[in-house]
């Protein structure tokens, strides 16, 4: 089973959740999470599982997600397992929303299947740090995600997926030329 983790973008406190989600089977420093708009979805490897994360913006998911979703392939989105993340001031989704939920949703609605519910994790002030225990308690997360695809997946080999960092790819650089 091969284990990936990507995230809307690079910021300090997603950022630092994605890294404790990747050392939760022993990574090391050099496996970490991607930024989608780097990432060609079709190297991703299956059977595998995908966390997608980011922080929540407008209450919704990141339009770098959404795209990376959009381009991963139907066979491909049908053969992962996901897992949703992200990062938020306050701790009702009613007053902040929660774009682990929209990206659970557009996983669904391509598809895909959510091995768990998605999973917030808490910052002090809108632009962070992290409350004290969120970065442990995203580890022991991602365990219990690993743990029950393992058993899914009756896969006993854990291997972290390396995506590469190439130049950015078409639908990138569309994303990018966009008007915002």
């Amino acid at each position: 089973m091969w284990v990936y983790v990507v995230i809307a973008q690079p910021c300090g406190v997603t950022d630092t959740v994605a890294r404790a989600v990747a050392r939760a089977v022993d990574w090391s420093y050099e496996h970490h999470a991607r930024p989608a708009n780097e990432v060609d979805p079709s190297e991703i490897r299956t059977p595998s599982v995908v966390f997608l994360g980011g922080p929540t913006h407008r209450r919704e998911m990141g339009e770098t997600l959404r795209c990376f979703l959009d381009h991963m392939p139907d066979r491909m989105v049908s053969q992962c397992l996901f897992a949703a993340f992200d990062t938020r001031f306050h701790d009702s989704p009613i007053v902040t929303g929660s774009s682990a939920r929209h990206i659970q949703r557009a996983i669904e609605g391509r598809g895909g299947r959510n091995l768990v519910p998605g999973e917030s994790f808490f910052v002090i002030r809108r632009d962070g740090p992290l409350r004290e225990g969120e970065v442990e308690r995203a580890r022991m997360w991602a365990s219990g995600v690993i743990a029950a695809a393992v058993r899914e997946l009756h896969d006993v080999e854990v291997r972290p997926g390396t995506l590469t960092t190439s130049a950015p790819h078409s639908w990138v650089e569309a994303l990018v030329a966009a008007p915002s």
